[in-house]
């Protein structure tokens, strides 16, 4: 298990994001502005996804830090697993907590648009469920 999550945490520090949907944030926002009619709930659809990218890229950055320590830990021959666990851990709380404030701007964007707004801005995203 230690060496699936190492593998994960390491996939994850070449920059992929980490939003929670398969749409890139930014190409999200261009489809909200061209689908959302009302311009209310259009302005606040893009201030949320603007929040999304914004939590996002902060993660990313505070990470790399304890990435670096990571990758030290795991270079250094006479490391103690409980030092690489602990690591890990710090790591993957970290991730979990800024996962559910994007879970949490998720929802709060699905009450800014109707449902044939989601569907268009969401296509592909919807086209494979």
């Amino acid at each position: 298990m230690i060496i699936a999550l190492i593998f994960w945490l390491t996939s994850l520090s070449g920059g992929d994001s980490v939003h929670p949907f398969s749409l890139p944030i930014e190409q999200a926002i261009e489809q909200v502005k061209a689908h959302v009619s009302d311009s209310d709930r259009k302005a606040k659809a893009v201030e949320i996804l603007t929040r999304m990218k914004a939590t996002e890229k902060e993660w990313m950055k505070a990470r790399e830090p304890e990435m670096e320590r990571l990758q030290d830990l795991l270079n250094d021959r006479t490391s103690p697993p409980a030092d690489i666990s602990k690591a890990l851990t710090e790591i993957n709380n970290k991730m979990e907590a800024m996962q559910a404030q994007l879970l949490k701007l998720r929802f709060e964007l699905k009450t800014r648009m109707l449902q044939e707004e989601w569907a268009a801005v969401f296509a592909d995203s919807a086209a494979t469920k």
